[in-house]
């Protein structure tokens, strides 16, 4: 991970689901800090299983307010005894989105080759009380399923 002793490193993690073709818009994924307790997330590596070649645009924003509804992903610390992290991880689909803030990446992504959000070894500040959100801003032109990694260290 990128960020030694300065708090605790977790990854999040989910494979196989399905990434639908509506709504329009959506976040994927969406990172909600605890109230206290700020992100630095260092890698973010996206596979899908497409059968056929398409570019998706993506972007990873700092949102302002929360988008709401998705599954609940639980962070797993890399360090045996580690506490439980105080972040809040949700999947896709959203449901609402919130207010988007500062864009923080913007790449079109060829969905047979991994999308990478890639910050090592300094990672990418999300303050304690804000979102970090994985953006679809128009839906892919297909349904189909992909995986999921995530390095984060929250700053405890």
């Amino acid at each position: 991970m990128a960020l030694i002793d300065c708090g605790q490193s977790y990854t999040i993690t989910s494979d196989n689901f399905s990434v639908p073709n509506t709504p329009a818009s959506y976040d994927l994924l969406q990172i909600s800090t605890g109230s206290t307790v700020p992100v630095f997330i260092s890698r973010i590596l996206l596979n899908a299983n497409a059968t056929a070649a398409a570019i998706q645009r993506i972007t990873a924003l700092r949102r302002s307010t929360a988008s709401t509804g998705g599954s609940s992903l639980t962070p797993n610390p890399l360090s045996a005894g580690s506490s439980a992290a105080s972040c809040t991880v949700l999947l896709l689909p959203t449901t609402t989105t919130g207010t988007a803030g500062a864009q923080i990446d913007n790449q079109q992504w060829n969905e047979f080759a991994p999308y990478q959000f890639d910050l090592t070894p300094r990672g990418v500040l999300i303050p304690a009380a804000s979102w970090y959100s994985l953006f679809v801003p128009a839906n892919p032109a297909a349904a189909f399923n992909a995986s999921i990694t995530i390095e984060m260290v929250e700053i405890k």
